[in-house]
């Protein structure tokens, strides 16, 4: 909690503003094109509050879809090569032939200087890579928050995700393995 956030809750506010997201939290997979743009429209407007709170909500609801990965999954911290001002922090819990990967970026502020809010594509994040252990190499992923499906970059001697394509839209990326789902 924010020391400095005193002010009371409108709750009925909060409730509107959730309401609002309900068609893009309950339906566990809408349309790419669609969930980005809701991303990208609540980027925009970020005083709002919305973004955080489809974030938390839609998060939230994955996990109670899928409470193994999330409750019993190994965490397999991930290499991240960030040859850019900045970093990046990556993991993945895997579960049996379940996997989320969550990838958050840092030290950001030399890559959005003044003109850009957000650290998001390739302008910021170049060839900067989150490395994947073999068992995730070959997999395809869903970004929960987005919908765009990812597909890592594979090369010797291994795989990588490239953050440019995961921060495209939205500055944290949280990807499910749709291997053990049906796609």
């Amino acid at each position: 909690m924010d020391p400095d956030n005193r002010r009371p809750v409108d709750f009925a506010a909060r409730q509107a503003a959730l309401d609002s997201l309900a068609p893009w939290l309950d339906d566990p997979r809408p349309g790419e094109t669609g969930r980005a743009a809701l991303v990208s429209e609540l980027l925009d407007a970020w005083p709002d509050g919305r973004i955080k709170l489809y974030l938390t909500a839609r998060l939230l609801r994955a996990r109670r879809h899928d409470p193994s990965v999330f409750l019993d999954g190994a965490y397999i911290p991930l290499q991240v090569d960030v040859p850019v001002p900045g970093g990046a922090l990556a993991f993945a819990r895997v579960h049996g032939p379940r996997a989320i990967v969550v990838l958050v970026p840092r030290l950001v502020a030399t890559l959005t200087g003044v003109a850009r809010a957000y650290p998001l594509g390739r302008d910021c994040w170049r060839d900067s890579r989150a490395l994947l252990p073999p068992d995730l190499a070959g997999r395809t992923f869903r970004n929960l928050l987005t919908g765009e499906r990812l597909l890592p970059t594979a090369a010797a001697p291994g795989a990588w995700l490239p953050l440019a394509a995961v921060f495209e839209r939205c500055p944290v990326g949280v990807l499910e393995s749709l291997e053990a789902r049906d796609g």
